[in-house]
């Protein structure tokens, strides 16, 4: 072999292995795990969405109903009758977006307080067997979307 095609060789096995290389950091940016472990022989919840959504979308929304929740309290009533479908905001949000949750929710004891109001109110209740909904260990429920059935879950 020449030089140049020895060198030609070389350059494309580095760019390959580079390429290989620096993918993994994106990979490395997906959650954790899920929120919900299976149930029933499938997938838990009737509803689940995952996978990277508009998080500048989806954060909002979540405070926005969080906070909503605060003024009127959810419920076993409000949920009768309800198909929750499982957010899991660990697969939906970036990074940033789930620290800056967290901060809101922890420095908020109003929030904080709700939150672990309604995880009592759905562990106490029928409400997630109902729905085939089994969460996972250290899950919890943020809060809930009493109009669409969005239960919006974090695994801290």
């Amino acid at each position: 072999m020449s030089l140049l095609r020895v060198a030609k060789a070389s350059v494309f096995s580095a760019a390959l292995i580079g390429a290989t290389v620096f993918a993994s950091p994106t990979y490395a940016q997906n959650s954790p795990g899920s929120c919900t472990q299976m149930a029933d022989g499938g997938p838990a919840g009737s509803g689940n969405r995952s996978g990277r959504q508009n998080s500048g979308a989806v954060l909002p929304s979540v405070i926005a109903v969080a906070v909503q929740n605060v003024a009127v309290p959810v419920t076993a009533a409000n949920l009768s009758g309800v198909n929750l479908n499982v957010v899991c905001l660990n697969d939906t949000l970036n990074q940033n977006d789930i620290r800056i949750l967290q901060d809101i929710l922890n420095g908020s004891p109003i929030l904080s307080g709700n939150r672990d109001i309604l995880n009592d109110l759905l562990q106490n209740s029928t409400i997630l067997s109902d729905n085939k909904i089994a969460l996972a260990n250290g899950v919890q429920v943020l809060t809930v979307n009493t109009e669409t059935g969005d239960l919006f879950l974090l695994r801290p």
